[in-house]
């Protein structure tokens, strides 16, 4: 055996010596996937979450500015008809929503920021789950390949060659027999035929040649 085929074996030795050992890894890939998927739908939930409270905070500023406004024209209002007292509690309410806004808005923000972090999160678990099949798919690939490499392995250390190709020896060298007796057969078919034709050949020329004799004998040509 040459060195190439040394090394060969040698490969696959330690190939099915891993495959032996080694849990199935197809479910623990499979399983990696699915913490992925996981992860990636409680990322998915987080920001349906995130968005749904910086539309809540959306309202509420609303709701400030529009208080904010009301306040402030309450105030005008009071200030006009000297009603200062009314006025000032207009425009203390209207400082309370002013700093509710500041408030508001500063939340908002903190949100919108966590939103485009599960974003980028997201984005990274779709790619990461994306590039986990397609290695999946190679895996399955490669781990098929390697099964039959050891089934192929194992079929061949438990044939026997040597017997085997005797026997495809015999069965060749009956078929030529065969063969052989079948050719004779038609070889000696033919020459019986050939034989029998020249016998009926000769007979007619003995039977005219002894008429010829008999003729001439008597004179008859």
């Amino acid at each position: 055996m040459g060195i190439f085929g040394r090394v060969k074996e040698m490969a696959a030795a330690d190939i099915h010596h891993m495959l032996d050992r080694m849990e199935d890894p197809i479910p623990m890939a499979k399983q990696y996937i699915r913490q992925v998927e996981e992860q990636l739908d409680h990322t998915r939930q987080a920001l349906i979450q995130q968005l749904a409270a910086e539309q809540n905070y959306d309202v509420m500023i609303a709701r400030a500015k529009e208080m904010v406004g009301k306040r402030l024209r309450q105030a005008e209002l009071a200030v006009e008809r000297d009603e200062e007292p009314i006025a000032e509690i207009a425009v203390q309410d209207k400082l309370y929503h002013e700093r509710l806004i500041q408030e508001y808005e500063g939340q908002r923000e903190v949100i919108r920021q966590q939103a485009d972090l599960l974003r980028k999160q997201m984005v990274q678990l779709t790619d990461m789950h994306q590039d986990l099949q397609n290695r999946l798919f190679f895996l399955v690939s490669r781990i098929h390949a390697a099964q039959s490499m050891k089934s192929a392995s194992s079929t061949l250390t438990n044939l026997d060659t040597d017997r085997v190709t005797r026997s495809f020896t015999r069965v060749e060298d009956k078929l030529r027999y065969l063969e052989t007796g079948i050719n004779a057969r038609e070889y000696g078919s033919a020459a019986s035929d050939t034989a029998g034709k020249l016998d009926v050949f000769e007979t007619q020329e003995a039977i005219k040649a002894e008429l010829y004799r008999i003729k001439e004998a008597k004179g008859k040509e």
